[in-house]
């Protein structure tokens, strides 16, 4: 229940924490569990925010307060132009078919819900882990 930081107080092992911290601030260490789910028919389940209109396409980051995969698209947010947008993005960067995506919930909103056909739950957080750069 108590913070490392405050135990070790202020002395010689205080830089030691701080050289410890310092490679964290510039990767993302993520429990991808949280936004990985896996349905009883053997598909999984993908929590995404999704940022339409962007000026860059792709996997940016994970949301750790929301649990959520970000990802950017350039399509714009009417007509379902960001949600094909996002099944496309998903489906080349993690290396599977556009036809084993799909969005099921939050078509109308920022965070979503997308089905991932055909892939076993290891090998789903293995190339999300590649692409966030873990």
């Amino acid at each position: 229940m108590k913070n490392p930081e405050s135990v070790t107080g202020q002395g010689a092992a205080a830089p030691t924490s701080n050289d410890n911290k310092k490679p964290s601030r510039n990767r993302v260490f993520v429990d991808l569990g949280t936004c990985l789910t896996q349905t009883l028919d053997g598909a999984l389940l993908m929590e995404v925010e999704i940022q339409p209109g962007s000026s860059q396409q792709g996997v940016t980051g994970f949301n750790q307060w929301r649990s959520r995969v970000v990802i950017a698209v350039k399509a714009q947010a009417k007509q379902g132009q960001a949600n094909r947008a996002l099944v496309h993005v998903i489906a080349q960067q993690l290396r599977v078919n556009t036809s084993e995506v799909t969005v099921v919930a939050g078509h109308r909103s920022r965070k979503k819900s997308l089905r991932i056909e055909d892939t076993d739950l290891e090998t789903l957080r293995f190339r999300l882990s590649e692409v966030l750069g873990d």
